[in-house]
């Protein structure tokens, strides 16, 4: 905790390097696979006996343009590359060869994610290594205090929503992994779901009637991964952000319009491939973002702020709180989610130390989704700050159990995981007071939703008919964790893995027992 972020993790993937250990290096962010790229390039500058391999490392993630991908993933495969520093883009789905180790710089949030991971190496059967940095993360530090939990931990369970996400090249993804029979039990409950898209989806594939199984396509061979994106279902290219170089306008990369509000807005520092490049222009109409070649000693970091506000109500059900009979209303509708950047910080490459705060206005991002809200009644804050609670504190935890209890209930019913929703997280320097309202909301924007004129549309609509047993089965997880911070809690009970844009601070466990003894019904 006392060292320069990443100096450890640069450290040891350095020497792997040395010792000519073929190494992959799992990044969580895109922004820290390219900070970790760059610290290991000046640690090897700076050592005379790492200097020599400093041109077998690279950097490997989501954006970066299809041909720079695969002449990495095949100078990796050849063994000219030792080390990849990437994100989940290499977890799974592609073949980089035999590889020796896998180095996590912070524990993967889920199991399945942990174990993939780790699995990348000793594909031969061969000794590996797999390594895991921990972090100041908060899921990083309850490893750090007990470390046998890592390994008691199970995969999370699987969902597929077969009938809006699944796609032509998808089927021949699944048809290559493992031929389709129509008289197979397990195959015919997979088809049953896809509803009246199964017969269009098997056209599409390659029927040998002596085998009697639907195969892959010829022309989708030799690896039809290749030619989906992982995230093909949610990506709409129409929406995607070029950004090109000055000036020759050479495309860099092409992000979708998430990773463009969080990386792209004039006067910050775009990171890519080790390089840092000034963001001169950003041109929301065009979707275009200009930049040029840097040479700084830092980087930036966006300040920002986002509001949610109700705009229509499609459903509304009562609820009672306990020992009274005034009814608090849970509403399910349309919102509207805007983010507003007013600034950034500069931040020193080595220290990670803040150096320059700039404020800077930029025009404001609306977005349109659908969600969950109850407005919480003043006496319910009256009680919160009566027991010196702090009230948005306490609705932040609310929020995340609420997110936890959606995607991981009871029954199989909602379809999603926590990846799939958000809230509206408190911030430590916020000032503006809010609404003291509980509000969880699809990340999908209401109008990519194939059935969003339907009630039985999200998870967010499916969970409102089990609200009350959404409830109490987050009073019972924040009554049973037996975490040592009674204030701030932990990841298994308020603190969330990831996800939160404030990094689990501003949390209030007692606080949000007590909002959820008063909505409970007797």
């Amino acid at each position: 905790m006392d060292k320069q972020p990443f100096s450890d993790t640069a450290y040891v993937a350095s020497h792997l390097v040395r010792n000519n250990m073929r190494t992959l290096l799992f990044c969580k962010t895109r922004n820290t696979c390219e900070l970790l790229f760059m610290e290991i390039q000046r640690l090897m500058d700076n050592s005379p006996r790492l200097r020599q391999f400093r041109h077998r490392v690279m950097s490997y993630r989501g954006g970066y343009a299809p041909q720079e991908r695969r002449e990495i993933e095949k100078a990796l495969f050849s063994g000219i590359t030792s080390l990849v520093i990437c994100t989940s883009a290499l977890e799974l789905g592609i073949d980089v060869g035999s590889l020796d180790c896998v180095v996590m710089h912070g524990l993967p949030v889920s199991a399945a994610s942990m174990w993939q991971q780790i699995g990348r190496a000793g594909r031969l059967m061969q000794d590996s290594l797999a390594v895991v940095m921990l972090t100041d993360d908060l899921v990083d530090q309850q490893a750090a205090r007990f470390p046998e939990r890592v390994f008691q931990r199970h995969s999370e369970r699987l969902s597929i929503a077969t009938q809006d996400s699944v796609t032509l090249a998808h089927m021949q993804c699944a048809a290559f992994d493992r031929p389709i029979n129509p008289d197979c039990i397990q195959d015919q409950r997979f088809l049953e779901c896809l509803s009246n898209k199964a017969t269009s989806l098997l056209d599409s594939l390659l029927w040998d009637p002596v085998a009697k199984r639907h195969f892959c396509k010829l022309s989708y061979k030799p690896w039809p991964a290749q030619k989906i994106s992982i995230r093909g279902s949610q990506n709409n290219t129409k929406d995607e952000w070029n950004v090109l170089l000055i000036p020759s306008l050479t495309l860099l990369e092409i992000l979708d319009p998430m990773h463009a509000l969080l990386s792209l807005y004039e006067g910050g520092i775009f990171l890519h491939r080790g390089l840092a490049y000034s963001i001169d222009k950003v041109d929301p109409d065009t979707r275009v973002a200009l930049v040029s070649l840097a040479r700084v000693s830092w980087y930036t970091r966006k300040r920002d702020i986002r509001e949610v506000q109700p705009l229509d109500t499609l459903i509304s059900m009562k609820i009672h709180k306990r020992e009274s009979s005034q009814p608090i209303c849970v509403f399910y509708g349309q919102l509207q989610i805007i983010t507003r950047v007013f600034g950034y910080h500069r931040i020193a490459m080595q220290s990670k130390k803040i150096i320059e705060t700039i404020d800077q206005k930029s025009p404001d991002l609306c977005t349109h989704t659908r969600g969950l809200w109850i407005d919480l009644p003043l006496s319910i804050c009256h009680q919160l700050a009566q027991s010196n609670h702090d009230v948005e504190s306490s609705i932040h935890a609310v929020q995340h159990l609420l997110i936890k209890c959606i995607a991981h209930p009871t029954t199989d019913s909602f379809l999603c995981t926590e990846d799939d929703l958000e809230t509206e997280c408190k911030s430590p320097l916020a000032t503006r007071s809010r609404v003291p309202r509980l509000v969880v909301y699809e990340k999908c924007p209401a109008r990519d939703h194939p059935t969003a004129d339907n009630n039985d549309g999200g998870p967010t609509r499916r969970a409102l008919e089990h609200i009350c047993e959404i409830l109490c089965t987050a009073r019972t997880a924040v009554d049973t964790c037996k975490c040592t911070d009674a204030q701030a809690g932990c990841t298994e009970c308020v603190g969330m893995r990831k996800g939160c844009s404030e990094n689990n601070q501003c949390l209030d466990k007692l606080g949000a027992r007590l909002i959820l003894q008063l909505l409970l019904p007797k």
